[in-house]
């Protein structure tokens, strides 16, 4: 089998092993929702129940200010309950049981770029990544975990880092995440 093909079909596999890391981290992110929607509706109930209370205590005003004044509290606390499940999922990243697997499949995702550059993570994953690479980390960032490849001039950088990750699923989810937990918002 000659190089070429050889890249090509270690590319085909890369596509699909991200694929399935996509897919795998969206279900895990999905379940984190999850488990945080009990703690998140229970945080807006009490947020709600403020906001009108609040409204209430001007009952001078005209009706429409209330309403505005309450609505702006109601999406300011929906902000912070956003905020929270987010710190959440972070954190539950950060200490995750999964640590080895998630990296192990990051590995996979990136071993081209890995053989051909040098790699920087967090100083919690060191031991763990120079097992699992077979070659020591480059330095250390601060990062919840995974890693950073930079080719050997530094001119070409590919993100791996849990943060990242989250970052872009977050993105692609916050208003399915906004309409689960505020439905009628």
């Amino acid at each position: 089998m000659g190089l070429e093909s050889t890249i090509e079909s270690l590319k085909s596999q890369g596509k699909a092993e991200t694929e399935q890391l996509r897919k795998e981290a969206e279900q895990e992110a999905q379940r984190m929702l999850s488990e945080a929607e009990s703690q998140a509706r229970t945080l807006i109930h009490q947020r709600e129940a403020e906001a009108k209370a609040e409204a209430q205590r001007y009952h001078v005003q005209a009706f429409a200010r209330e309403e505005l004044e309450a609505r702006k509290v109601v999406l300011a606390s929906q902000s912070q309950v956003l905020e929270e499940v987010r710190r959440l999922v972070s954190e539950e990243l950060k200490n995750t049981p999964n640590r080895k697997n998630y990296l192990e499949a990051l590995i996979r995702k990136s071993k081209l770029d890995l053989v051909r550059g040098r790699y920087f993570c967090g100083v919690q994953d060191v031991d763990l990544l120079e097992s699992l690479i077979g070659k020591p980390a480059a330095g250390t960032v601060e990062t919840l975990g995974g890693f950073l490849i930079e080719s050997e001039d530094g001119s070409t950088r590919i993100d791996q880092r849990f943060e990242t990750i989250l970052e872009e699923i977050w993105e692609d989810t916050v208003r399915e995440v906004a309409s689960t937990l505020w439905p009628s918002a």
